[in-house]
């Protein structure tokens, strides 16, 4: 079972419908109800669509998650992610409200949000890229850096080489 769901809401809606998916879910609740100290994260990405009647049904689906792993909210550890959400500290008292209804957690919790704000790059204008850097990436060893859970040592060679290729 996961104990990190990277999801949006149709797939999780697939996923909690689908017999296929059954097990993942029972094994998620077995594990959660193993120890208190088991959470689930799952990470929504572009929470600012989930506004007005599709907030309401994707609020209404994350409940049925938690109806279907049997616990409480507070078990579950919500990381809404958006590019899209606003500045400053009205954004934020918005950002704030807006997670607790989605999510359903409760201002009595003793679980809170937290606003983590990026800061946008700045990227230098650029061109084409020149005959030393496509003879760099065309020879880069994309191969051996998808191993890197089974020999770092060649994986990170592999990124070497291509930084010192790219200069």
């Amino acid at each position: 079972c996961p104990d990190i769901l990277i999801t949006n809401y149709s797939m999780l809606e697939y996923m909690l419908m689908r017999p296929i998916e059954r097990s993942i879910f029972q094994q998620t609740r077995e594990w959660l109800q193993s120890d208190s100290a088991n959470e689930l994260v799952l990470v929504l990405d572009e929470a600012h669509m989930y506004r007005g009647a599709g907030g309401a049904e994707v609020a209404l689906l994350l409940r049925r998650l938690l109806a279907r792993l049997e616990v409480p909210r507070e078990r579950v550890r919500f990381i809404l992610t958006s590019a899209s959400l606003g500045q400053g500290a009205e954004a934020e008292r918005a950002i704030d409200e807006f997670a607790h209804s989605l999510t359903g957690l409760s201002r009595q919790s003793s679980r809170s949000f937290a606003v983590v704000t990026g800061t946008r790059e700045q990227r230098l204008p650029g061109g084409a890229p020149g005959s030393a850097q496509i003879t760099a990436l065309g020879n880069f060893d994309l191969a051996a850096f998808e191993q890197f859970a089974i020999d770092p040592d060649v994986a990170r060679q592999a990124v070497a080489d291509l930084a010192s290729g790219l200069g």
